[in-house]
C-alpha cells in the first residue's frame, strides 16, 4: 500500500524528484571533489617544501 503510494507521488512529480536528486548528486560530487583536491594540494606542498627549503 505505502510502496504504491510512493510510486505515484513521483511519478506525478517527476521533474521535482529528478531535480532534488540531482541536487543531491551535485552536491556529493562537489563535496568529494574538494575533499580530494585538499588532499592533493597537501602532497604537492609537502613535496615542494622538502625540495625547496
Amino acid at each position: 500500500m505505502l510502496k504504491r503510494k510512493m510510486l505515484r507521488d513521483v511519478s506525478n512529480y517527476k521533474a521535482q524528484f529528478i531535480s532534488i536528486f540531482l541536487m543531491a548528486f551535485i552536491g556529493v560530487f562537489v563535496f568529494t571533489g574538494m575533499y580530494v583536491e585538499t588532499s592533493s594540494f597537501e602532497t604537492t606542498i609537502d613535496k615542494y617544501v622538502g625540495k625547496y627549503c
